[in-house]
This record gives C-alpha cells, structure tokens and sequence, in this order.
C-alpha cells in the first residue's frame, strides 16, 4: 500500500514520543489497576499513613497483597517500616501511581502466622474486618511478627 492511501501518515520524528507516551499511560494504567485488585487501594484508604513513619526499615523487601487464592506480588519493590504501633508500608516510586503509603496500627491485625515459603520465612498478617491479607517474606516479615506479638502480650 503505498503511503497516499495509508489511513494515516505517521511521521516517524513523532513515533518515539507517541511510544513513550503510551508505555506511560499502560504503566499507570497498570499501577493503578494491581493496586486495586491485590487490596492496596482499599487498605490505604482505611490505613493511610500520616507522612513519613519512623522506625526499623527495611528497603527491597517483598510480600504480597489480596486474597488467599491470587495475591498481587511485590518482589523486591516494597519499603517496609516496623515500629512499636504498626507496620509501614510503601512502594518503590516508580511502582507507587495508585498505590499510596499505608500505616497499619497492630490493632488492625488479627493474626500473623508463619509459614516456611522456598528458602525464606513468609509472614502472613491477617487485618481485622478486611478481606485483604499482607503477606511479608524474609526479614522484614520476622520483625514484623516479633513486633505484632510484642504488642500483643503487652495489651
């Protein structure tokens, strides 16, 4: 077909724009979609996190988010912050369109169970009245439940 009779005539100088564009609306787009779906949308209104929360962080943590059956995954993108009235949490920035800070006082907890997942600890924080669960592996996760329990014995 030649170019006169192409619907359109593309020039290719805004080719690289219009794709940069559209990777960043589909990147949002997606952000903002996972976001809801995994329960971050709907713990962060219920839970947001009044500025930065000081405490014991943990940077490139990973966990998960959501029901049981299909949890979202956030491998290596989550900054976790532990202190002794709740857990922090965030998302690296590029990660983070949808996806606001969140505090969770150990309150809003009902259990944290471990569980051995591969090669790390995975600790699974059950929230009161939410059907999201918080999934955290590693270290970030044993803190975590150490303080949750801490709490816990203390009340």
């Amino acid at each position: 077909m030649s170019p006169e009779h192409m619907p359109f005539n593309l020039d290719p100088r805004w080719f690289a724009p219009l794709l940069l564009a559209l990777f960043a609306v589909a990147w949002l787009g997606a952000g903002w979609l996972v976001s809801r779906t995994g329960g971050w949308a709907s713990l962060a209104a219920r839970f947001p996190a009044d500025g930065v929360v000081e405490g014991e962080g943990f940077r490139f943590a990973s966990g998960a988010f959501g029901r049981k059956a299909f949890p979202t995954r956030y491998n290596g993108v989550l900054e976790v912050t532990v202190n002794r009235r709740g857990l922090g949490l965030t998302l690296w920035f590029p990660f983070r369109f949808g996806s606001p800070p969140i505090f969770i006082p150990w309150s809003a907890f009902e259990s944290a169970t471990e569980r051995r997942r591969m090669f790390s600890p995975t600790v699974e924080f059950t929230v009161r009245d939410h059907k999201a669960h918080v999934w955290l592996r590693g270290e970030a996760g044993m803190r975590a439940k150490a303080a949750f329990e801490t709490r816990e014995r203390q009340s």
